[in-house]
């Protein structure tokens, strides 16, 4: 028998907030491949690029109190509403395939930015 949907919820609320403590993460490693002080970025270079790119989404939308903090809060609510919805299905493929793409994308970010010649 499949889990419940209390279970696959609560199993969803603990993975997103191990999904936010790995994004802050990724965030800091972002910050100091790309800002710190020796981190030798060459202008037009592919890792410059691509930091520049991340930056320019952190800092999208218009600097006001209700639409900095959105870039943010954009992938947490989409996490929320995919692990919502697979709970609703009663669905743990949904929630275990959403979770592989969601520590999927942080650890390619980490990579590129270790990869990236620049």
């Amino acid at each position: 028998m499949g889990r419940t949907r209390a279970e696959l919820a609560g199993w969803w609320g603990s993975f997103l907030l191990l999904w936010c403590f790995g994004a802050l993460v990724t965030l800091q490693f972002n910050f100091l491949a790309c800002h710190a002080e020796n981190a030798d970025v060459e202008d037009s270079s592919l890792r410059d690029s691509y930091c520049h790119g991340i930056r320019d989404f952190l800092k999208s939308g218009e600097p006001s109190e209700w639409t900095t903090p959105l870039p943010y809060f954009v992938p947490v609510a989409a996490l929320a509403a995919v692990g919502g919805y697979g709970a609703w299905r009663g669905s743990k493929g949904i929630l275990s395939r959403a979770a592989i793409a969601a520590v999927g994308a942080l650890i390619v970010h980490v990579i590129l930015l270790i990869v990236l010649p620049g």
